[in-house]
């Protein structure tokens, strides 16, 4: 996944099991397939990124998200991403969103500081939804990934700059994953 480039997220579903729609759609420049780390009853996740757009919606179901990327910052890990994590987040003021989007950039710096392990952040802006973020971060073990918001300066990061100075609310939680394949991401 690229800066300005689209994203579509499905969570998992007994019709297509494996997101296989997704990884096999012709315009798809990339795609990870999510298993969850912690529930085996939680669904995985396929994400599958597109150039444009209009591919990226014509590749969407009405079950899916459709996302455009709005920054990356990548971490000091150089070996593959094993691990991830995402988080959903709803603006109910969307005129904080460019402020919103500023706080990420920085926590995901400091991630890269902070957490050797560390292979990057994305912030998605949801396409259909004002005001609605996915963050998805990747990590080269689990140590890191455990440690995304417990490590002390990233705490320290959370309590100076709370997301509901933004009018930021959490929609479910963090969601643990191991990467199950990437291709092309």
């Amino acid at each position: 996944m690229t800066p300005d480039s689209y994203v579509v997220r499905l969570d998992g579903d007994a019709a297509d099991p494996a997101g296989e729609r997704f990884r096999a759609h012709p315009s798809a420049t990339g795609s990870v397939l999510l298993q969850p780390l912690d529930d085996p009853a939680q669904p995985w996740v396929r994400l599958a990124a597109f150039a444009t757009a209009d591919a990226a919606g014509a590749a969407a179901g009405p079950a899916a998200g459709l996302y455009q990327v709005r920054f990356e910052v990548r971490g000091p890990w150089q070996g593959a991403a094993r691990y991830a994590v995402d988080a959903e987040w709803e603006l109910t003021e969307p005129a904080h969103a460019a402020a919103f989007e500023t706080s990420r950039q920085r926590l995901f710096e400091l991630r890269g500081r902070v957490l050797p392990t560390f292979v990057g952040d994305w912030l998605l802006r949801h396409l259909e939804v004002p005001g609605r973020y996915l963050v998805l971060g990747h990590y080269g073990d689990e140590a890191g990934l455990r440690q995304c918001r417990d490590y002390p300066e990233v705490q320290r990061f959370g309590q100076a700059n709370p997301p509901a100075t933004y009018t930021a609310t959490d929609l479910r939680g963090m969601r643990f994953f191991r990467v199950g394949e990437a291709a092309g991401t």
